[in-house]
């Protein structure tokens, strides 16, 4: 029973902070003019902030089928992050990149932990 409420806070947590880290990065997004650091647009990914903004907020207040989209969303990033990170990425940085994309696997154990609190 302490594993299942220790692993709701933290999906809580965790979907709040992935929530403002999105939005934050979408503000970023706009904000930043382009041709920065030769970077022709950087509102190009505004869909997948928006995205992981409102399934962050729905883990944030524990609503089951949009957390457990959230965490699928979450670990398909990680996944895809550390295959590519695997193959393209140079030593010192990968560890980095594979430490962040673990990261994301988490939401996806805390789902599974957490699954009988959830509405």
């Amino acid at each position: 029973m302490v594993k299942v409420i220790i692993a709701t806070a933290l999906l809580r947590a965790y979907g709040g902070l992935a929530a403002l880290f999105s939005i934050a990065s979408l503000w970023l997004a706009f904000t930043i003019q382009p041709g920065t650091h030769d970077i022709a647009d950087w509102s190009r990914g505004w869909p997948v902030n928006v995205v992981f903004a409102l399934l962050g907020t729905a883990a944030f207040l524990q609503l089951r089928w949009f957390t457990l989209l959230f965490a699928i969303a979450s670990s398909a990033f990680g996944l895809f992050m550390l295959l590519v990170t695997l193959s393209r990425v140079p030593f010192p940085w990968a560890w980095f990149n594979v430490f962040f994309a673990l990261l994301a696997i988490v939401p996806a154990f805390l789902t599974y932990c957490a699954w009988s609190r959830l509405r």
